[in-house]
């Protein structure tokens, strides 16, 4: 435990000296529902104690596994010098790589821009054009 603390507690300083984007996959339909008073409180709250995002380079194969049944969705660009809670990366055993986590909620102030991820002819997602 004190060594994934102390990896997250690097890791956050690291973030924080070398702001940039961070990215959240998100429902269509479901950032409606679950955005309330300048926030989205995703189910990942409850149940694991954060939101998770992904770097760029994530933002695919994350895509394809957790949103493949999703009709439209959205890849939310953050600003990481404006999220209010903290941002963590945390090492992902199953994954072999470190994930971004907002410790609460997302809030709406962070979000710079929003893309509609698009699909290749087999349905699996690719990168939207991102200036």
């Amino acid at each position: 435990m004190k060594k994934i603390l102390l990896v997250s507690i690097v890791m956050l300083s690291m973030t924080r000296s070398s702001l940039g984007s961070t990215y959240h996959l998100i429902g269509e339909d479901d950032l409606r529902s679950r955005t309330r008073d300048g926030y989205i409180f995703e189910p990942s709250l409850e149940t694991e104690g954060f939101t998770h995002a992904a770097k760029l380079d994530q933002v695919v194969a994350a895509a394809n596994r957790h949103y493949k049944n999703v009709n439209r969705t959205l890849l939310l660009k953050i600003d990481e010098s404006k999220l209010i809670y903290p941002l963590v990366y945390d090492y992902v055993e199953r994954h072999k790589q470190y994930f971004p986590h907002i410790y609460g909620p997302l809030n709406l102030s962070a979000i710079e821009q929003i893309f509609l991820m698009p699909r290749n002819a087999d349905g699996n997602f690719r990168l939207p054009e991102i200036p």
